[in-house]
């Protein structure tokens, strides 16, 4: 009787130390994948823009409605598209809360706007790709983080 004892005490301690000890699995962050509604304006001045030198793309953050505009300039088949992390803090290039893109599919040349929402505080990083058939291909380098 004693020995059970024993042994159901050390199994219980074992439980515990273990539970108490071990981390929460990581969340894994969802990719998010929207398509640009095709606009006949530009993005306002003065917003932060990001082109990709050659490649006939250009994508600009507006922080007033949290809007991504994406420019196609070059009639090459393929789609602009800005891919960007939302990271939970500003000053925190670590943890990252959302993950993206905004693909203009709409042809060149256009101006194409997604409508996103993030939180104040939060920090953006974005650059521009191209992408062909949802598939991504060459992306520019990435921008300096900007602030919803």
């Amino acid at each position: 009787m004693k020995k059970i004892r024993t042994w159901a005490l050390t199994l219980f301690t074992v439980l515990v130390v273990s539970i108490g000890f071990s981390s929460s699995p990581a969340m894994a962050v969802a990719w998010e994948v929207d398509h640009a509604v095709k606009t006949s304006s530009s993005p306002p001045t003065g917003e932060v823009c990001k082109g990709m030198g050659g490649f006939g793309g250009e994508a600009c953050y507006e922080s007033a409605g949290d809007y991504w505009w994406v420019f196609d300039q070059t009639a090459d088949g393929k789609s602009v598209a800005v891919e960007w992390h939302d990271y939970v803090d500003y000053n925190d290039s670590t943890t990252i809360y959302r993950t993206g893109v905004c693909i203009n599919s709409n042809g060149a040349p256009s101006w194409a706007t997604c409508n996103k929402n993030y939180y104040e505080g939060h920090g953006l990083e974005f650059r521009v790709c191209y992408y062909n058939n949802g598939v991504r291909g060459d992306c520019g380098w990435w921008s300096g983080k900007v602030t919803p």
